[in-house]
């Protein structure tokens, strides 16, 4: 999937020879000339250290429908995290069995590769209407993701809805 481009968000980390170190870089540069130009700065985060814990079925289903896997690839890939069970090992012993109803296991070898196949939509959608890494008080691309704050040229502090469509590939 690396060496054809398949995935076309920009991720930078979990494939052969990705790496942290570009955005980093783009990040501290857009810090540094905040900081020299005296201009105000808002910076979106999000934490996706459950990232693994919250991936929705169906979605993943679409994204690797989006990248063209085979139909007989995507059932077999999502019956390893369909009707399935879990327990937690604690000091006094196991749990009782429970349904794990969303996500996909953390330890698999295939999960880390699955994720980023299902950010592959938004990283495309963010990486194709945010190509300029600053918001100078327009309208914001991004909807029904996550709340953007964005600064306007007062260095007010704004927030606006917005609709993801996903590109065909």
């Amino acid at each position: 999937m690396a060496s054809h481009d398949v995935l076309k968000g920009g991720n930078f980390a979990g494939l052969p020879g990705g790496s942290c170190h570009d955005p980093i870089i783009t990040l501290k540069s857009i810090i540094h000339d905040a900081d020299i130009n005296k201009n105000p700065l808002w910076i979106l985060s999000q934490d996706i250290s459950k990232a693994f814990d919250l991936v929705d079925l169906t979605m993943l289903r679409f994204a690797l429908e989006r990248i063209r896997f085979p139909a007989s690839a995507v059932k077999f890939i999502l019956s390893l995290f369909t009707k399935r069970t879990n327990r937690v090992f604690t000091a006094h012993g196991s749990t009782p069995a429970y349904r794990v109803r969303i996500g996909i296991d953390q330890g698999e070898v295939i999960s880390p590769l699955l994720w980023v196949i299902y950010i592959d939509p938004l990283l495309t959608v963010l990486k194709h209407e945010m190509m300029d890494p600053y918001v100078h008080g327009q309208q914001n691309k991004l909807k029904d993701v996550c709340a953007i704050y964005v600064s306007n040229a007062s260095g007010d502090l704004k927030t606006d809805n917005v609709e993801l469509k996903l590109p065909d590939l």
